[in-house]
């Protein structure tokens, strides 16, 4: 009966161990291989420009895929969009503070908090992208960074 306990924690033991070891493989491999690439464009945007970082970078598919980053410019905080190939698309100056304008405006449509909010290009155009993740619904509006305007919505 002792051998039973001893061989059922050894192979309890390795079960773990294994379940370990797919979930590296399977999910945080990828993710941090991800990660390392992020983190090379970032860099690779930076040094090639002259820019210095000031704590924001996503990387935003739209028609096509941009790389929106805040740096700081001459005592200002600007966003800048990067293409795919390292070419500046927009520039605007990042004030922060706008961004309850964009929440208020979303919670009076929507009677709901974004999850999330983050600055996007959408028809030629920087925009605020503020997400709502509900149990049963999806909510995603895009609201035009210089004027404040709902460009488009999706509620899935």
């Amino acid at each position: 009966m002792k051998k039973w306990i001893k061989y059922s924690l050894v192979a309890g033991g390795l079960f773990v161990l294994a379940a370990g070891l797919a979930f590296m493989i399977i999910f945080h491999l990828p993710y941090q291989k991800n990660q390392n690439r992020l983190n090379a464009i970032l860099n690779d945007i930076l040094v090639a420009n002259g820019y210095e970082y000031d704590n924001y970078f996503n990387e935003y598919q739209s028609d096509d895929l941009y790389y929106i980053l805040a740096i700081k410019e001459a005592d200002a905080n600007i966003f800048v969009v990067i293409n795919d190939e390292n070419q500046l698309v927009a520039k605007r100056v990042n004030n922060r503070l706008e961004d309850k304008v964009f929440v208020d405006a979303f919670e009076e449509k929507y009677s709901v908090s974004p999850s999330a909010l983050e600055v996007g290009y959408e028809n030629s155009t920087m925009v605020a992208a503020l997400k709502y993740v509900g149990e049963e619904e999806l909510i995603y509006a895009y609201y035009n960074l210089n004027t404040g305007e709902l460009i488009k919505a999706y509620i899935l």
